[in-house]
């Protein structure tokens, strides 16, 4: 059986685009400001029984979530906006768990559209961006929990989903070269 997940968003037109559950709670993500009774900002976290403000969402010109990740201690949030709370954070955001939002250096220069989190932390980026922080990072980027890095040199067009597995990151979105070699669509980064 389907089952409504609490209150229905209220306004219209709304995209959910992004969804990630950590332990018992479920975040969403998208284009939405309200959820239930709630102000929440374009993200939230349903506790099983009620919508949950992550201290007044995100914000900025025409904001919006596009991807979600879970790491130990933290939700990573990536998509197109100024701040995330009353932290400046340019396209990426930390949540940590404590109910803390924290910025990844100087975010990005574009937009993300996909994260992924290995079992070290390392966050993988993938979106539609030039720079990561003061970086040149084509398409893909990682933040090592400090500074931003390049992975090779970049993606030929935009990314618009990221894996890991091991020492493998995976790439999917419109594109045809991965680092100058040839790869319609879809890549792998050895490490």
């Amino acid at each position: 059986n389907w089952f409504a997940v609490g209150t229905a968003i209220r306004e219209s037109p709304v995209t959910v685009k992004a969804l990630v559950v950590k332990n018992t709670s479920l975040y969403v993500g998208g284009q939405f400001a309200e959820l239930g009774d709630k102000t929440v900002n374009h993200i939230a976290r349903w506790d099983g029984t009620n919508w949950l403000v992550l201290s007044s969402g995100i914000s900025g010109a025409d904001p919006s979530v596009a991807t979600l990740a879970a790491s130990a201690d933290s939700i990573y949030v990536g998509g197109v906006f100024d701040s995330a709370g009353d932290v400046g954070a340019k396209n990426i955001a930390r949540w940590q768990v404590a109910n803390v939002w924290t910025a990844l250096g100087t975010g990005l220069q574009g937009y993300a559209n996909a994260v992924a989190v290995n079992l070290r932390g390392e966050v993988f980026v993938g979106g539609n961006f030039s720079r990561a922080g003061g970086v040149e990072a084509n398409n893909l980027a990682k933040w090592d929990g400090q500074v931003w890095q390049a992975v090779g040199s970049g993606i030929g067009g935009p990314v618009h989903a990221v894996a890991v597995s091991g020492t493998d990151v995976y790439v999917g979105g419109n594109f045809a070269t991965a680092g100058g070699a040839s790869a319609k669509y879809l890549a792998r980064w050895n490490g």
